[in-house]
């Protein structure tokens, strides 16, 4: 409605500061001088030498030459005039409706604007005065209504919305007469009133991260809550009627919030501040920037870590020093806390009178899961659910209620953990014989574990080592180790050994590992593995009797089993093995390898041809220095001698023969070849006929064929020339299965030769005779 009204209004005093376009009657006559040129008399009465093009239109005139001394004109005064104005008056608007949004909120009308003013500045250069002022009246519509529009739509209402609560938070909208819960992330317009109830909180966040957090019995409402679309900028007016309000001012951001109290003036640069509000009095704690309070005929200035105390109708007392925040004790920085909860510890302030306690789940304090602003004593339990990291700090508050400055946030973590701690036990293993009354228990398990052994509390290192002597008795001993994590989580190990005498100790070595004629072991790398077997819990060590440098040793596991890597040399090394048990047993062992790293050769009795017609080959050789041969993964015999022989079916098209032997060592040889079975004859692809006019008369016969063998180097065939059968031969020209022949025809032949027949045969014996109808 606004909008129109004041479009009317322009349109109005457009028609009556101008009226109708009329230039007959608004004329100035003037006689030429002598010296005087057009562009003398348009500077002076018209204002601008370069109006001279309007003077030569207004006397209907064509060009300046035309006017001459004496000459009476009439000069467009009263037009110029208002043709000036009209354009001044256009720029001025185009200006304030381009600062007021115009390019955004009324694109199109400030287009059209800038158009006709561009348009209104030609037809004035080529002297059309009428047009002109007609198309500035057009774009001071246009600027009127882009400016207008803009106005209007710049100032909207903004949003803030509900971002963390607990306990009672309740809303009462203008239209409503009953509070109503309001739950998280509820959006808040203007003249919503919030208020918490006991053991509550609420944080009302604004588009630029300023927030105002409300502690419990806390009551305000947003008065005006207004963006700017066109900045960005936001107003927040908050009027407090109760209760504890904490405000934070994002720095650098595009928002003025004032939170107001009925009685008091307030006013500065402060971006934190906290507020309580009661029947009786006010207090204000300022913690950055500076704060001013007038109330009840007097002022103070409050500085940063100060506070004041403004009574009903009585001016604000001088400014307070706040105390200093608490040290915070336990969880420590990083602490990790299991279960539904966590114990809050922190060192006393002289002077305060109870405490501030905050938890959140940001370092910024804006996602809040806990506040109390009345702790008493310097601990507190908190209930927090949910697992992850949360933060807290504490401020104190003195006898005149007035909070100090926070602590700085200290991190702590809630957990879930149902995993049992690591437990592990390096000596004694299972099944371990002793035969000493005592053994040395060692292992590990987690740095913040309690350790106990049968019951027993053990001692941790703070890496989780642990060692002790732990005494025996005769037959089997029964170990159990339980280890509990700062979760209450049990890990729980048992070990079982025996203290008896001695007993023969086995030592077996390279059990399937294949040996020559004189019993020495067969490798085919000069490093390989040996593996045996002993008594758990030994150890066995092996020494070459061939390098003194050469000496290994391993443990057995709890199945006695035990692994080593040997070298190997191709004149054979000799090794002696001890293997010691765990009550003094002692067994030994003697045994020489041989490294045979030469695979073996496999020799063909006749050449595999690359070739053949025939769908069955036989295979026959022998094999050289080889224990076994196999023919695509199938076992082929071999005779004493390592002769083979045997027959392949084969198929149609390329066959693969892969032949693999290997020695007693693992060695292994490959032999493969490629044979091609071609049982198809060759096949004609085309033949062509063509006379070569003479003379002599001649024919030239061309023949095309295929086949995967190749074909022979001639092909007969047969022509019908006339009455007469000739038989001829096409030899085979540059192209591999291209033939050609020249035949000699009589020249009194008239009827046209034929082919009747060809014969194709390839190197294989695959022939084919095609008979032509």
């Amino acid at each position: 409605m606004t909008s129109r009204v004041s479009f009317r209004v322009c349109m109005l005093l457009l028609g009556a500061l101008w009226g109708p376009i009329v230039l007959a009657d608004e004329t100035l006559s003037v006689t030429v001088g002598p010296d005087q040129v057009l562009r003398d008399l348009a500077a002076d009465y018209l204002g601008d030498p370069n109006a001279w093009p309007e003077i030569l239109r207004a006397n209907r005139l064509d060009a300046p030459h035309q006017v001459q001394p004496g000459m009476s004109l009439n000069l467009p005064v009263r037009a110029m005039r208002d043709l000036g104005r009209a354009l001044i008056h256009l720029r001025g608007l185009i200006y304030r409706a381009t600062a007021a949004g115009a390019e955004v909120f009324a694109t199109q009308s400030i287009a059209s604007a800038l158009s006709d003013q561009a348009s209104a500045m030609e037809a004035q250069r080529l002297g059309d005065l009428a047009e002109a002022l007609r198309l500035a009246r057009s774009g001071i519509v246009e600027a009127s209504r882009a400016l207008d529009r803009s106005l209007s739509q710049r100032d909207v209402a903004a949003e803030a919305v509900l971002d963390a609560a607990g306990g009672v938070v309740q809303r009462r909208l203008p239209s409503e007469y009953d509070w109503t819960p309001i739950p998280i992330r509820t959006l808040l317009a203007e003249h919503a009133r919030l208020r918490t109830l006991e053991r509550s909180f609420a944080l009302v966040r604004f588009r630029d991260a300023s927030s105002l957090r409300m502690s419990e019995h806390a009551q305000l409402e947003i008065r005006r809550l207004r963006r700017d679309r066109l900045t960005r900028s936001e107003t927040v007016d908050v009027v407090l009627y109760g209760g504890d309000l904490r405000a934070i001012i994002a720095p650098g951001g595009r928002q003025t919030l004032r939170v107001e109290l009925p009685g008091i003036e307030t006013s500065g640069d402060s971006t934190h501040y906290w507020l309580r509000k009661s029947p009786d009095d006010t207090r204000l704690a300022n913690y950055a920037g500076e704060f001013w309070v007038s109330a009840g005929g007097g002022s103070v200035v409050v500085g940063q870590n100060q506070g004041t105390l403004v009574e009903a109708g009585r001016p604000p007392v001088p400014p307070i020093d706040l105390l200093p925040p608490p040290g915070p004790i336990s969880p420590e920085q990083g602490a990790v806390r299991y279960g539904k909860g966590v114990a809050l510890v922190w060192s006393p302030v002289p002077g305060a009178r109870t405490y501030w306690v905050e938890i959140a789940r940001d370092p910024q304090f804006s996602r809040l899961v806990f506040t109390d602003t009345d702790v008493r004593g310097t601990e507190r339990r908190v209930p927090i659910e949910g697992e992850g990291l949360y933060y807290w700090r504490l401020s104190s508050v003195d006898s005149s209620g007035l909070p100090g400055p926070a602590s700085v946030g200290r991190v702590f973590q809630i957990a879930s953990d149902s995993t049992p701690p690591f437990l592990m036990v390096e000596t004694p293993i299972a099944a371990q014989r002793v035969a000493d009354a005592a053994i040395a228990v060692r292992g590990r398990t987690e740095p913040d574990a309690r350790l106990w052994l049968d019951g027993e509390s053990i001692a941790v290192e703070a890496d989780g080592r642990f060692s002790l002597e732990r005494p025996l008795s005769e037959g089997p001993n029964r170990l159990v180790f339980e280890a509990r994590d700062a979760a209450g989580n049990l890990g729980r190990l048992e070990r079982v050994l025996y203290r008896t005498p001695g007993s023969p100790m086995p030592l077996r070595m390279a059990e399937g590992v294949p040996r020559d004629d004189r019993d020495r072991l067969l490798v085919a790398s000069r490093r390989f593995a040996l593996s045996g077997v002993t008594l758990p819990g030994a150890s066995v060590r092996i020494d070459s009797e061939d390098d003194p440098t050469v000496s290994v040793t391993a443990p057995a596991d709890a199945d006695g089993h035990f692994d080593l890597i040997l070298p190997a040399r191709t004149e054979g090394t000799r090794f002696h093995a001890v293997a010691s048990g765990p009550l003094g047993e002692r067994a030994e062992s003697d045994l020489e390898v041989v490294l045979d790293g030469t695979p073996p050769r496999i020799l063909l009795d006749q050449v595999v041809p690359r070739r053949t017609s025939d769908p069955h080959l036989s295979l026959s050789g022998r094999v050289e220095d080889g224990e076994s041969l196999e023919f695509d993964g199938q076992s082929v015999a071999l005779s004493e001698e390592g002769t083979f022989a045997f027959g392949i079916p084969l198929r149609s098209g390329e066959n693969r023969i892969r032949l693999v032997a290997r020695d007693r060592a693992g060695n292994r040889a490959t032999l493969e070849r490629s044979l091609l079975l071609d049982r198809e004859p060759p096949r004609l692809t085309a033949y062509r006929l063509s006379e070569e006019i003479g003379p002599p008369r001649r024919l030239r016969v061309e023949i095309a064929a295929e086949d995967a063998s190749g074909l022979t180097a001639g092909v007969p065939y047969r022509l019908q020339i006339g009455e007469t059968l000739h038989q001829g031969v096409a030899r085979r020209g540059s192209e591999r299965d291209d033939y050609e022949d020249w035949v000699a025809l009589p020249a009194d032949l008239t009827a046209k030769p034929r082919l009747r027949s060809v014969q194709l045969r390839d190197y294989l014996g695959n022939r084919r005779e095609v008979v032509i109808e």
